[in-house]
């Protein structure tokens, strides 16, 4: 049912006035995008260790200087608190021979 409600919501939503969008984003006019994200991954975290203090600590490793491996531990972070619900904490090991070359976290300035 409430795949209906999305269906209906979003016909209605695109065919807004201007002004209505002005309220919503500030701006009169603004491009549709495609919703679709068709994708098939199997994320599987390295290691998850339920700690006493009831959160978990998330451990994983990598040999290879990755340029998305801070999106990848978000991803796996959303996924882990999608699924238990507690307090996360992560680390990442690099145990390549190369330099370490990776950000050291996300910085974009709309992610809190």
């Amino acid at each position: 049912m409430s795949q209906l409600y999305d269906i209906t919501l979003k016909k209605t939503i695109k065919k807004i006035p201007k002004r209505f969008l002005k309220i919503l984003t500030g701006f009169e006019e603004g491009e549709f995008l495609d919703t679709n994200f068709p994708t098939v991954q199997n994320r599987i975290p390295d290691l998850l260790i339920k700690l006493p203090d009831i959160s978990i600590f998330h451990l994983e490793f990598t040999s290879t200087n990755e340029n998305n491996m801070a999106w990848r531990m978000h991803d796996y972070y959303s996924l882990v608190f999608q699924e238990y619900e507690i307090e996360i904490h992560q680390m990442l090991l690099y145990v390549g021979d190369e330099p370490l070359r990776m950000a050291g976290g996300i910085r974009h300035k709309k992610l809190i």
